[in-house]
């Protein structure tokens, strides 16, 4: 059950990189559109290096799509280490069941808070904020001695991805022209 539980760590940790390493290019490329704002139009070919700023709506929604995938990979993967669970622990089914939604309901209670302050905050800063806390609760998990630990480290993870959801939808939408905004969050949803 330790090797597994370490194996399960050393992959969290490998996801934390990548959260890390996509929350800096995110920050980069709203850097970029910032620039890009103070510049003028991104039609205007004097502005030089304009090709970066014109693919950086679109950079920065693939982050936020592979993000997303990352918030449901970080929810579900307790699922494939029931039997282990059962083995070692001697948990029930309804256990698992509540390691499983102990994450939907604390998005449940949280997601309106936590929409309320990315509003009022930075949705780049909350979206980083919130996959940090959800990758460390994620690894916290490996770290759990008994069916309390974990679901109290469950419990963390839903609080960290509460607010992702409405903050990704928030920050496509001022992203995307209203043309293509519908589109594309049909597509950020398409990564769950």
């Amino acid at each position: 059950m330790q090797l597994i539980l370490r194996r399960q760590a050393e992959a969290t940790f490998s996801v934390i990189q990548t959260h890390f390493i996509l929350r800096s290019t995110l920050k980069t490329a709203l850097q970029c559109l910032r620039q890009q704002k103070n510049m003028g139009s991104i039609n205007n070919s004097s502005v030089p290096g304009n090709r970066a700023f014109i693919s950086s709506p679109y950079l920065i929604f693939t982050l936020l799509f592979l993000l997303y995938m990352f918030d449901y990979i970080d929810r579900l993967v307790i699922v494939s280490l029931f039997p282990f669970l059962k083995a070692e622990w001697g948990i029930t089914d309804t256990q698992c069941g509540l390691l499983v939604s102990a994450v939907y309901w604390s998005i449940l209670i949280f997601t309106l808070p936590v929409s309320i302050l990315i509003d009022r905050w930075s949705r780049v800063k909350s979206i980083g904020l919130m996959a940090v806390l959800w990758s460390l609760a994620t690894l916290s998990c490996a770290f759990t001695k008994n069916f309390g630990q974990l679901f109290a480290a469950r419990t963390a993870i839903g609080l960290g991805e509460a607010g992702y959801a409405p903050g990704g939808t928030a920050m496509i939408s001022a992203l995307f022209p209203k043309e293509k905004r519908a589109k594309f969050l049909g597509l950020w949803n398409a990564s769950i």
